[in-house]
């Protein structure tokens, strides 16, 4: 055996033993990535609460783990994205909280449902209504009609400033249809901008066909009237009462006075005077008459003259199509305030929308019993004519000189300077020792080409110049000698 063979056999158990020592060295150590791998689920599970936050420390048992756990913020960061969105939104929207508007039906002062009325009788009718909600009622709040049958009333009448929780009593002037039947007609509360708000209320009358009493061919000497009564004989200022007779006999006819007219018998019907009113129920046969009479006495709580605070249209003059708006100060010491042309009563103070198709004067009336007191505004409307006589036609052809233009080409003046320049040029050749200025004249012509483009004439004279060169040789010896 040979020395190499003896190394060989020396060194190969000692590489066996160092290669055995280093796999025992790999078994005993621990493996620190297992229980972070493990870890990390665990962290991710926990759902979108902050409280996950507290896990992380659990988990980290080992020193490695806490840097290992950057998949942890990436499934908690999500959870307070949309608490965080969620919360200012919703503060935002609620903060600026608006008042709401609402109204509730409280009663029919007047005119309650299927009340009887005369045809063409007038009549108001007034509701009572509570401001259920936040907003006040004021300015540009109107009460509107929205359907059914107007019975000549205004399309709409302004409300009254009235505070959240108070009531308010709307008052439009209507009158019967002259037709027998049922009219009803609706109204609704509207703000500013155009939205309708409150409960929807009812105007409900009758309007019976009053015939003449039949004829009673065998009458003969004076009629009979059983009854004739009034609901109440004394009332106040826009109450209503109701008129009622019983049959009347031995008659041909039977009419009631202060527009009413023939009547059928027995019957009734509904009136609203203004002040205190006799009415007479008269019964005919042939040329004898009955009558019977019942004075209704209407209280006022006011005395003397009405006072109008203020009354005015804004704007005054508007063109055809364009509204206006008419608006009045308080009432004072006044039963009722009207309005003519269709608008009827109205409460005070208050404004209403107007738009007349010409010019119109608007009269309001105080009325204290049997005391009025007036004031009146003009809204003038013109016609949309003035705008086409503003635009200036006339103006335009004006503005555009077209004689500025042949008079700013001069035609006269630059022929007339060019005859002179070209005339003393044939004398010159008589004297020779004239000409020899001429060579400083020819470059004075010379400019004379720039007008040449402007002047068509000139070119006729160019041929006229040409001969001068005849004169040049002439002075050329000349000058020779001189050298």
């Amino acid at each position: 055996m040979n020395t190499r063979n003896i190394r060989l056999l020396v060194m190969l158990p000692m590489a066996l033993l160092l290669l055995a020592l280093g796999v025992l060295g790999c078994a005993s150590s621990p493996a620190p990535p297992a229980p972070t791998v493990q870890s990390s689920p665990t962290a991710i599970a926990v759902p979108s609460t902050v409280a996950a936050t507290p896990t992380l420390p659990a988990v980290t048992g080992t020193e490695t783990p806490t840097p290992e756990s950057s998949p942890t913020p990436e499934g908690i960061t999500p959870a307070p994205a949309p608490s965080l969105t969620v919360a200012p939104s919703s503060t935002a929207t609620t903060a600026p909280s608006a008042c709401e508007n609402n109204a509730t039906f409280v009663a029919d002062v007047t005119v309650p449902d299927g009340t009887p009325w005369a045809p063409g009788q007038d009549f108001n009718k007034i509701w009572r209504l509570q401001n259920t909600g936040t907003c006040t009622w004021g300015a540009g709040y109107t009460f509107v009609f929205v359907g059914g049958d107007l019975m000549g009333a205004p399309q709409d009448v302004a409300v009254p400033a009235t505070a959240s929780g108070a009531t308010v009593d709307l008052l439009v002037a209507m009158q019967a249809p002259t037709t027998p039947g049922r009219y009803e007609g609706l109204w609704r509360l509207r703000t500013p901008d155009g939205t309708y708000f409150g409960e929807e209320v009812d105007v409900l009358i009758n309007v019976p066909a009053l015939a003449p009493a039949p004829t009673v061919a065998t009458c003969s000497g004076a009629p009979v009237i059983s009854s004739f009564t009034a609901s109440s004989t004394s009332i106040s200022q826009g109450q209503s009462i109701t008129l009622s007779w019983g049959l009347v006999g031995n008659a041909q006819s039977a009419v009631l006075d202060n527009g009413i007219g023939g009547v059928a018998t027995p019957g009734s019907i509904t009136v609203t005077p203004s002040s205190t009113t006799t009415y007479t129920l008269t019964a005919t046969c042939g040329t004898a008459t009955t009558t019977a009479q019942v004075t209704v006495d209407v209280s006022s709580t006011c005395s003397g003259t009405p006072v109008i605070e203020s009354f005015a249209a804004s704007p005054t003059t508007i063109e055809p199509g364009q509204s206006s708006t008419l608006s009045w100060g308080l009432v004072g010491n006044a039963d009722i305030a009207t309005i003519d042309n269709g608008i009827g009563g109205v409460a005070t103070p208050g404004s209403t929308t107007v738009s007349p198709s010409s010019t119109t004067t608007y009269t309001l009336t105080g009325l204290c019993g049997a005391t009025s007191t007036t004031a009146q505004v003009t809204i003038s409307v013109v016609s949309p004519t003035a705008t086409p006589t503003a635009i200036p036609p006339t103006a335009t052809p004006t503005a555009v000189p077209p004689t500025a233009t042949p008079t700013a080409i001069p035609p006269t003046a630059t022929p007339t300077a060019v005859p002179p320049t070209a005339t003393p040029v044939p004398p010159t050749p008589t004297n020779t020792p004239t000409l020899t200025p001429t060579p400083t004249r020819t470059p004075t012509l010379t400019p004379t080409p720039t007008n040449t483009p402007t002047l068509t004439p000139t070119p006729t004279r160019t041929p006229t110049l040409t001969p001068t060169p005849t004169l040049t040789p002439t002075t050329a010896p000349t000058r020779s000698h001189r050298h």
